[in-house]
């Protein structure tokens, strides 16, 4: 398997590699136990996570288009390892 962009939340240098263009590991915190009143903000802050990623992705790619063809269709995985 391989993907464009590889987002992996919490296991770091734990996660199998996976051929990868661009990697980022989120530390957030494991909503598993916590009341919903706890999870907003875990969720909030994912939310924002994953907008700047697409912005920044989406910029990277409007540079590569001046300077030549994309490849078709972007593969994202996200993981999540305890």
């Amino acid at each position: 398997m391989a993907a464009d962009v590889v987002v992996t939340m919490g296991c770091g240098d734990a996660c199998p590699l996976l051929p990868r263009k661009y990697y980022e590991d989120w530390e957030l915190d494991d909503p598993s136990s916590k009341t919903i009143e706890q999870i907003r903000p875990i969720r909030d802050e994912l939310k924002n996570r994953v907008t700047s990623l697409l912005h920044q992705l989406g910029s990277a790619s409007a540079d590569t288009q001046r300077s030549g063809p994309t490849p078709a269709g972007t593969a994202v995985s996200a993981s999540r390892h305890q």
